[in-house]
Protein backbone atom coordinates (compact mmCIF):
# COMPACT_ATOMS: atom_id res chain seq x y z
CA UNK A 1 0.00 0.00 0.00
CA UNK A 2 2.80 2.41 0.78
CA UNK A 3 4.57 1.25 -2.13
CA UNK A 4 1.97 2.00 -4.56
CA UNK A 5 1.01 5.30 -2.64
CA UNK A 6 4.72 6.29 -2.98
CA UNK A 7 5.19 5.30 -6.76
CA UNK A 8 1.89 7.65 -7.66
CA UNK A 9 3.21 10.87 -6.16
CA UNK A 10 4.92 13.23 -8.34
CA UNK A 11 5.99 16.52 -8.07
CA UNK A 12 2.63 18.08 -9.74
CA UNK A 13 1.07 15.96 -7.04
CA UNK A 14 3.04 17.20 -3.87
CA UNK A 15 2.77 20.94 -5.10
CA UNK A 16 -1.13 20.85 -5.77
CA UNK A 17 -1.62 19.12 -1.83
CA UNK A 18 0.46 21.51 -0.53
CA UNK A 19 -1.79 24.44 -1.77
CA UNK A 20 -4.75 22.61 -1.12
CA UNK A 21 -3.56 22.57 2.52
CA UNK A 22 -2.49 26.08 2.61
CA UNK A 23 -5.85 26.96 0.76
CA UNK A 24 -7.82 25.07 3.38
CA UNK A 25 -5.51 27.09 5.97
CA UNK A 26 -6.12 30.53 5.09
CA UNK A 27 -10.09 29.93 4.72
CA UNK A 28 -10.03 28.69 8.02
CA UNK A 29 -8.14 31.45 9.35
CA UNK A 30 -10.01 33.85 7.48
CA UNK A 31 -13.33 32.56 9.22
CA UNK A 32 -12.54 33.33 12.51
CA UNK A 33 -14.14 36.48 13.85
CA UNK A 34 -13.92 36.85 17.83
CA UNK A 35 -17.84 38.33 18.83
CA UNK A 36 -17.14 38.21 22.46
CA UNK A 37 -14.11 38.69 25.42
CA UNK A 38 -14.40 35.28 26.18
CA UNK A 39 -13.09 34.10 23.19
CA UNK A 40 -9.49 35.74 23.87
CA UNK A 41 -7.41 34.12 26.55
CA UNK A 42 -5.74 36.42 29.03
CA UNK A 43 -2.64 38.38 28.71
CA UNK A 44 -2.51 37.59 24.81
CA UNK A 45 -2.97 41.32 23.17
CA UNK A 46 -0.84 43.64 23.78
CA UNK A 47 -0.70 47.54 22.90
CA UNK A 48 2.35 49.17 21.17
CA UNK A 49 4.82 48.77 24.21
CA UNK A 50 4.55 44.72 24.90
CA UNK A 51 6.40 43.14 28.19
CA UNK A 52 9.68 42.10 27.32
CA UNK A 53 9.51 38.79 25.15
CA UNK A 54 6.24 39.33 23.85
CA UNK A 55 5.63 40.87 20.48
CA UNK A 56 2.71 43.49 20.27
CA UNK A 57 -0.55 41.97 18.73
CA UNK A 58 -1.94 45.23 17.71
CA UNK A 59 -0.48 46.61 14.87
CA UNK A 60 1.53 49.71 15.67
CA UNK A 61 0.35 53.02 14.88
CA UNK A 62 -3.53 52.02 14.18
CA UNK A 63 -4.92 52.75 17.61
CA UNK A 64 -6.05 56.26 17.80
CA UNK A 65 -8.84 58.60 19.46
CA UNK A 66 -11.18 57.31 17.26
CA UNK A 67 -11.06 53.73 18.85
CA UNK A 68 -11.48 55.16 22.38
CA UNK A 69 -14.95 55.76 23.72
CA UNK A 70 -16.04 59.27 24.26
CA UNK A 71 -15.72 60.30 27.96
CA UNK A 72 -13.40 57.48 29.06
CA UNK A 73 -10.17 58.58 29.71
CA UNK A 74 -9.62 59.82 33.19
CA UNK A 75 -7.40 62.72 34.32
CA UNK A 76 -4.55 60.49 35.54
CA UNK A 77 -3.65 58.58 31.73
CA UNK A 78 -3.92 62.12 29.57
CA UNK A 79 -1.16 64.56 29.43
CA UNK A 80 -2.43 67.66 30.62
CA UNK A 81 0.10 70.22 29.03
CA UNK A 82 -1.00 68.81 25.61
CA UNK A 83 -5.07 70.46 26.45
CA UNK A 84 -5.69 73.52 24.74
CA UNK A 85 -8.50 74.63 27.39
CA UNK A 86 -7.55 73.51 30.86
CA UNK A 87 -7.58 76.12 32.86
CA UNK A 88 -4.18 76.72 35.00
CA UNK A 89 -4.45 78.74 38.31
CA UNK A 90 -2.79 82.09 39.45
CA UNK A 91 -1.98 82.52 43.11
CA UNK A 92 0.30 85.29 45.04
CA UNK A 93 0.26 85.84 48.29
CA UNK A 94 2.90 88.17 49.70
CA UNK A 95 4.89 91.42 50.08
CA UNK A 96 6.96 93.59 48.48
CA UNK A 97 7.57 91.78 44.91
CA UNK A 98 9.03 94.09 41.76
CA UNK A 99 7.58 91.93 38.94
CA UNK A 100 6.80 88.02 39.60
CA UNK A 101 5.78 85.30 36.96
CA UNK A 102 3.26 83.39 38.30
CA UNK A 103 2.26 81.59 34.99
CA UNK A 104 2.17 81.34 30.92
CA UNK A 105 -1.64 81.18 29.33
CA UNK A 106 -1.51 80.72 25.98
CA UNK A 107 1.16 83.05 24.63
CA UNK A 108 0.85 85.54 27.43
CA UNK A 109 2.88 85.66 30.47
CA UNK A 110 1.22 87.20 33.51
CA UNK A 111 3.02 88.96 36.01
CA UNK A 112 2.20 90.31 39.27
CA UNK A 113 3.54 93.32 41.26
CA UNK A 114 3.55 94.57 45.04
CA UNK A 115 4.39 97.85 46.43
CA UNK A 116 4.39 99.40 49.76
CA UNK A 117 5.07 103.07 51.52
CA UNK A 118 3.75 104.57 54.69
CA UNK A 119 0.73 105.67 52.76
CA UNK A 120 -0.39 103.20 50.07
CA UNK A 121 0.12 99.47 49.37
CA UNK A 122 -0.14 98.83 45.41
CA UNK A 123 -1.40 95.31 43.55
CA UNK A 124 -0.40 95.55 39.70
CA UNK A 125 -1.36 93.12 37.28
CA UNK A 126 0.92 92.54 34.07
CA UNK A 127 0.79 90.55 30.99
CA UNK A 128 3.64 89.92 28.51
CA UNK A 129 2.94 88.28 25.16
CA UNK A 130 2.02 89.20 20.94
CA UNK A 131 0.38 92.26 20.32
CA UNK A 132 -3.45 92.57 21.35
CA UNK A 133 -5.80 94.12 23.83
CA UNK A 134 -7.28 93.90 26.99
CA UNK A 135 -10.59 94.16 28.53
CA UNK A 136 -11.61 94.00 31.88
CA UNK A 137 -14.47 94.70 34.11
CA UNK A 138 -14.17 94.33 38.34
CA UNK A 139 -15.99 95.24 41.04
CA UNK A 140 -14.52 96.83 43.63
CA UNK A 141 -14.37 96.96 47.59
CA UNK A 142 -13.49 98.79 50.69
CA UNK A 143 -12.92 97.20 54.11
CA UNK A 144 -15.58 94.62 53.08
CA UNK A 145 -18.34 97.32 53.90
CA UNK A 146 -21.68 96.56 53.13
CA UNK A 147 -23.47 97.21 49.93
CA UNK A 148 -24.28 101.16 49.48
CA UNK A 149 -21.69 102.35 51.55
CA UNK A 150 -19.91 105.45 50.34
CA UNK A 151 -16.60 104.47 50.47
CA UNK A 152 -17.76 101.81 47.39
CA UNK A 153 -15.64 102.62 44.49
CA UNK A 154 -17.81 100.21 42.49
CA UNK A 155 -17.58 98.89 39.15
CA UNK A 156 -14.27 99.31 36.72
CA UNK A 157 -14.18 98.64 33.64
CA UNK A 158 -11.86 99.33 30.61
CA UNK A 159 -10.09 98.20 27.10
CA UNK A 160 -6.27 98.79 26.06
CA UNK A 161 -3.71 97.79 23.75
CA UNK A 162 -1.31 95.10 24.73
CA UNK A 163 2.30 95.98 22.84
CA UNK A 164 4.64 93.13 21.48
CA UNK A 165 6.76 91.64 24.00
CA UNK A 166 6.82 94.29 26.66
CA UNK A 167 5.31 94.22 30.55
CA UNK A 168 2.17 96.08 30.13
CA UNK A 169 0.29 96.89 33.37
CA UNK A 170 -3.53 95.53 32.80
CA UNK A 171 -5.10 96.45 36.31
CA UNK A 172 -3.95 97.79 39.68
CA UNK A 173 -5.44 98.31 43.19
CA UNK A 174 -4.60 100.06 45.67
CA UNK A 175 -5.18 100.73 49.85
CA UNK A 176 -4.36 103.49 52.11
CA UNK A 177 -2.27 102.89 55.41
CA UNK A 178 -3.75 104.83 57.24
CA UNK A 179 -0.97 106.14 58.88
CA UNK A 180 -1.37 108.17 61.39
CA UNK A 181 -4.79 108.92 61.01
CA UNK A 182 -6.31 105.49 62.37
CA UNK A 183 -6.12 101.92 60.63
CA UNK A 184 -5.55 100.86 57.02
CA UNK A 185 -8.21 100.06 54.15
CA UNK A 186 -8.66 96.39 52.97
CA UNK A 187 -9.22 97.11 49.08
CA UNK A 188 -10.45 93.63 47.05
CA UNK A 189 -11.80 93.34 43.65
CA UNK A 190 -12.91 90.45 41.76
CA UNK A 191 -13.71 90.20 37.70
CA UNK A 192 -12.41 89.14 34.26
CA UNK A 193 -10.26 90.15 32.24
CA UNK A 194 -10.52 89.15 28.57
CA UNK A 195 -7.08 89.01 26.65
CA UNK A 196 -7.05 88.81 22.79
CA UNK A 197 -4.69 88.42 19.97
CA UNK A 198 -6.13 87.48 16.15
CA UNK A 199 -7.71 84.23 16.90
CA UNK A 200 -6.11 83.33 20.64
CA UNK A 201 -8.52 84.34 23.48
CA UNK A 202 -8.00 84.19 27.00
CA UNK A 203 -9.96 84.29 29.77
CA UNK A 204 -8.46 85.28 33.42
CA UNK A 205 -11.26 85.23 36.42
CA UNK A 206 -9.52 86.72 39.19
CA UNK A 207 -10.45 88.21 42.78
CA UNK A 208 -7.39 90.16 44.18
CA UNK A 209 -6.86 92.30 47.08
CA UNK A 210 -4.61 94.95 48.48
CA UNK A 211 -3.81 95.28 52.44
CA UNK A 212 -2.55 98.74 54.21
CA UNK A 213 -2.91 97.35 57.54
CA UNK A 214 0.77 96.08 57.97
CA UNK A 215 3.26 97.51 60.27
CA UNK A 216 4.80 100.37 58.86
CA UNK A 217 6.44 101.48 56.85
CA UNK A 218 7.04 98.91 54.63
CA UNK A 219 4.63 96.05 54.91
CA UNK A 220 1.84 95.89 52.88
CA UNK A 221 0.16 92.57 51.86
CA UNK A 222 -1.27 91.73 48.35
CA UNK A 223 -3.49 88.60 46.68
CA UNK A 224 -4.39 87.31 43.28
CA UNK A 225 -6.70 84.24 43.42
CA UNK A 226 -8.03 82.77 39.74
CA UNK A 227 -7.70 80.33 37.17
CA UNK A 228 -6.43 81.55 33.50
CA UNK A 229 -8.20 79.65 30.58
CA UNK A 230 -7.27 79.55 26.69
CA UNK A 231 -10.21 79.25 24.82
CA UNK A 232 -10.60 76.47 21.72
Amino acid sequence: MRQRLRSHMTFANVVSLAALFVALGGTAAAAVIVTDNSQVAPDTISGHKPPSGKHANIIAGSVNGQDVFENSLGGRVIAEPTLTGNARKLVFSGGFAELKKIRTVGPYTIKVSCSSSPTSTGFGLYVNGPVGTADYLFIQRSNDSTPGALDQPGIQSTTQQIPANQDTLIYELSASTGGDTGPGEFTRSAGTVMLRSGSVLIQLDLHVGADGNGQAPFSGLCILYGTGTLGT
